[in-house]
């Protein structure tokens, strides 16, 4: 039985009940990644390097709203980002904090919203199952951290449409719009660059005017400067987090050095961008029309890297629900299960609070009785043993190494921002690693079955194309909630 927009308002008011009562269970510090991109937008409207310590760190630690969080002493959280995608925070800059916090939140669950709707349309699977597997991961990003990577996900789900429905110039535009987090929509749109001659013109075009008004915002000695120094400095800075989802962070964690750990995610990145588009191009031989032919490449890159986080991991579930409503049999339940695994943002359990409990508890239950059709019992089970896990994770945290404020020396201002940054993560990554890598473990093991079994998807003998009625059987106008 597919579940109702009546359950999922009834799970949401549940959800809404346990934070007004129980404070504890609330996180604190909202939009702390937003005020690195609203103070860059500050600096690229005042004309200043948007990736140097000052003016960034003082705009940061300006007072804030109740509830928001400040940046701290002689740290500047960087935002490295392309100067297009800063231009995004230029208006936003203009606008009191709060007001501009607002504005932002409700553009990134709009995002969300048309995620889940774009999905429904490609596979049929209920908007309310899409819901429980997008949500969790991209309503933290909106409503907690003000990240844009709902936007980045919304850009691959509306790509992968157009492509479905033959409208490659429209993917094109709807593609590069993933390019505002570079890293994650790169994939997608070298895949359709590389398949389809009518996405070209689109794509070399809105490719130079983003290279023209990177250049017309912030000059080309600063444009330059992202390229050459800031990326290669924020990933180094990087290495040592544990919030971190990327191979060299895993390769880190296994005792590899600094930078060769940041060489071996950097290979792995251009290898499986390298294999993406070689199976992009032989999905596009057999169909044309075939959504993975920008899902795949994007969900690829997922899989190693230099520097990934858990807001990106989303990027990957178009890939991954398109791939299940074209199995069957066990490789179908294996992908429902590395879905449901990768829905939950489990290393973010410290930051979520208490409530990540019930979180993790109602998205296990909803995918494993609506995604993979078991039983209610098999449900209970799911969300008995997810909500354990959370648990689990909360009380070791308990017992664990408190978490303290470091003491950062003064940063000059010309310096990158990444410079202490980069102290920062060293100082606070090595505080209870093993027990972040034990959270961060059920995602690693989601994102590399997602991956295998999408390359061994696309690299199989030509089958015939099912139909998405053929495929999942919730496309009935009832049961897919229209």
């Amino acid at each position: 039985m597919a579940p109702s927009l009546r359950h999922l308002a009834a799970t949401l008011l549940f959800l809404g009940i346990v934070a007004a009562l129980a404070p504890v269970s609330r996180p604190s510090g909202y939009f702390r990644d937003f005020n690195a991109f609203y103070c860059a937008g500050d600096a690229v409207a005042t004309h200043h390097d948007p990736y140097r310590a000052e003016p960034l760190g003082s705009c940061e630690r300006r007072p804030k709203p109740a509830g928001f969080q400040a940046g701290a002493e002689h740290l500047s959280l960087p935002a490295p980002l392309p100067p297009y995608t800063l231009a995004l925070f230029v208006p936003l800059s203009y606008l009191p904090y709060a007001v501009a916090a607002s504005v932002w939140s409700l553009v990134l669950l709009l995002a969300l919203g048309i995620t889940v709707e774009t999905m429904h349309r490609v596979t049929a699977i209920p908007r309310a199952t899409l819901f429980a597997v997008f949500a969790p991961i991209e309503g933290y990003s909106a409503v907690y951290l003000g990240e844009m990577a709902p936007l980045a996900v919304a850009a691959i789900a509306l790509a992968t449409l157009f492509v479905e429905r033959g409208s490659h110039k429209g993917a094109a535009i709807a593609v590069c719009a993933a390019l505002i987090q570079p890293h994650v929509g790169l994939a997608a749109v070298l895949a359709l660059f590389l398949c389809s001659k009518r996405a070209r013109p689109v794509l070399c075009g809105i490719g130079a005017f983003l290279g023209v008004a990177s250049i017309a915002l912030v000059g080309m000695r600063t444009t330059f400067e992202y390229l050459h120094d800031v990326l290669p400095a924020h990933a180094l800075s990087e290495v040592h987090s544990t919030r971190q989802l990327s191979l060299t962070a895993l390769l880190h964690s296994l005792g590899v050095g600094d930078h060769l750990a940041l060489a071996l995610g950097s290979t792995s990145y251009v290898a499986m961008l390298l294999l993406g588009l070689t199976l992009a191009r032989a999905l596009a031989l057999r169909n044309r029309r075939d959504g993975l032919i920008v899902a795949l490449p994007a969900a690829l890159v997922l899989a190693g890297g230099a520097f990934i986080h858990v807001i990106q991991m989303p990027t990957a579930l178009p890939a991954a629900l398109l791939l299940f409503t074209r199995t069957r049999g066990p490789m179908r339940n294996a992908v429902g299960a590395a879905i449901a695994l990768l829905a939950i943002p489990w290393d973010q359990f410290p930051i979520l609070g208490l409530i990540f409990v019930p979180i993790a508890a109602t998205v296990a239950f909803m995918l494993t009785r609506h995604l993979l059709e078991g039983s209610i019992r098999t449900a209970t089970v799911a969300a008995v043993a997810a909500a354990g896990a959370a648990l689990a994770f909360d009380v070791a945290l308990l017992g664990a190494t408190p978490f303290t404020s470091v003491a950062l020396p003064p940063v000059h201002p010309h310096d990158l921002a990444e410079v202490n940054w980069g102290i920062n993560i060293r100082l606070l990554g090595g505080v209870n690693r093993q027990l972040f890598d034990v959270a961060r473990f059920p995602t690693w093991l989601a994102i590399a079955a997602i991956a295998a079994m999408l390359i061994r998807f696309a690299s199989g003998p030509l089958r015939r194309r099912e139909t998405t009625s053929e495929a999942f059987r919730f496309a009935s106008p009832e049961l897919a909630g229209r």
